[in-house]
């Protein structure tokens, strides 16, 4: 403090602030919990002063507090404000629908991809978190999010420090409470499948590839546990059958789930056990999967296809038995659940894995393809998809030929994969449009490309044995 006057007059303020709030119900703490000042905590004790009736002692409490000086930074008088109060009485009363609320809360795309990184660096002041500062400085390229868990995930720095966690009315919070009533976090759209060993940089260039790729984004609020789970309550170790529960059980409300990728080749994320399980459970959920990859594996796939070297089966391995955990207690709980079925879940993972990747490198040869060409080579072109189709009229020849004919979008593709015994459930799209996809637990693989925009998924008539049978899918 500035001065000894200025010292006793704010140990009056915290003194009368503390008598004040022995006087509050716990219901009626959580908003003078949450102040920033002890300014602002007197006016909330007016505040609930003036509903709970009159009291000359709070009142009084209220005004010896409202003259005390401000105590030197915004941080630590709320530091002061919430030490002094924690130590009163019980924890806030927990709000049982606002606790539900809490747990499936997503972080806003748009916060993640423009902000970030700018407030980790602006919260990173003090002494243990001056390291990532450096490397803010001069290795962005190389900052994972364990490095960012040091400044916004458990620490004073955190975003939700200091502040009511909704969840079990105790101090410090998750990052979307604390980020929840300024637009950055909302009821979550998608839920994601991640590492945390990835780069910052890689994950949200695989977002934002991503939220190019859909047909209309409008607002993501993204379940990822970086965010949403506590972590100041992580630090106290909480249990991996309570953490799969709870993995469960957001899943199933969120009902998407987005795969992230770092790159093709070597990718981490088929060698963690959590991703592993996260999609088993997800497939045996029948819950729509999608698989965003980053720029730097974008780059990757464009050089591998052109030079053919291009073998997504290669690219994948799946082995749940060598899988690995960050905590041995992990690994153990995901063995258990897993035991006895890890040929199943491996058959099951890679398949669904390689299905994705599979439909992501047709939508990036696609978009590689869109060039101008010379007449010279139009008419190469041509006459490449004229012997094509002889090729698939020599196959169809002296054979049954049921033609499929429509326009795009009216289910010929859809129809053909129900035909060959595809198993297939009806889901909703990120805008929320009811759609009809092939189910990532089907046994049969997706046959015809099914479309769910106005942009045909054929490009030329493609040929399907069903039986004795051959169905033709025409663009």
């Amino acid at each position: 403090m500035g001065s000894a006057a200025s010292t006793i007059r704010s140990e009056a303020a915290v003194d009368a602030l503390a008598s004040a709030w022995q006087t509050l119900p716990a219901a009626s703490r959580h908003r003078v919990l949450q102040a920033r000042s002890l300014d602002e905590a007197a006016r909330d004790l007016a505040l609930a002063h003036d509903l709970l009736g009159p009291d000359g002692g709070i009142s009084a409490a209220a005004e010896v507090v409202g003259s005390a000086e401000q105590v030197t930074t915004q941080a630590t008088e709320q530091a002061t404000v919430s030490e002094t109060l924690a130590g009163q009485g019980p924890s806030v009363e927990v709000d049982v629908e606002r606790a539900r609320d809490s747990k499936l809360l997503g972080v806003a795309y748009g916060w993640v991809v423009n902000n970030l990184v700018d407030i980790a660096f602006s919260r990173s002041h003090t002494k243990h978190s001056l390291r990532l500062k450096v490397r803010l400085k001069n290795d962005i390229n190389n900052l994972d999010f364990r490095d960012l868990k040091e400044v916004l995930g458990c620490t004073e720095t955190g975003i939700g420090y200091r502040k009511i966690c909704p969840r079990d009315g105790k101090l410090d919070c998750s990052i979307v409470d604390g980020l929840f009533g300024q637009g950055d976090s909302a009821k979550a759209t998608v839920f994601m499948s991640w590492v945390w060993r990835y780069r910052v940089r890689e994950v949200i260039t695989a977002l934002q590839n991503w939220y190019a790729s859909l047909d209309r984004p409008g607002k993501q609020f993204v379940w990822w546990c970086f965010f949403c789970n506590n972590q100041y309550r992580l630090q106290e170790k909480e249990s991996s059958d309570s953490l799969a529960e709870a993995f469960g059980n957001n899943l199933m409300q969120v009902g998407r789930m987005l795969i992230t990728l770092d790159k093709l080749l070597g990718s981490q994320y088929s060698k963690r056990a959590w991703c592993l399980f996260e999609v088993w459970v997800a497939l045996n959920m029948n819950i729509s999967i999608e698989i965003c990859l980053s720029q730097e594996g974008i780059d990757h796939f464009q050089a591998l296809t052109a030079q053919g070297e291009l073998d997504l089966n290669d690219c994948l391995k799946v082995d749940s038995r060598s899988a690995e955990a960050s905590q041995q207690e992990d690994l153990d709980f995901i063995m258990r659940k897993m035991a006895g079925q890890h040929d199943e879940v491996d058959r099951k993972v890679k398949k669904a894995l390689l299905d994705l990747l599979s439909r992501l490198s047709r939508e990036l040869s696609r978009s590689t393809a869109e060039v101008s060409l010379s007449a010279p080579e139009q008419l190469q072109c041509m006459l490449a998809l004229l012997e094509k189709g002889q090729e698939r009229a020599k196959q169809a020849s002296g054979k049954h030929v049921i033609i499929l004919l429509g326009n795009t979008g009216a289910g010929k593709s859809t129809l053909i994969n129900y035909l060959s015994g595809c198993k297939m459930i009806a889901t909703r799209d990120a805008k929320g449009k009811l759609v009809v996809m092939v189910a990532d637990s089907s046994e049969v693989g997706e046959q015809a490309l099914i479309g769910h925009s106005h942009l045909s998924e054929t490009d030329m008539p493609n040929l399907f044995p069903v039986g004795e049978l051959i169905l033709c899918d025409c663009p």
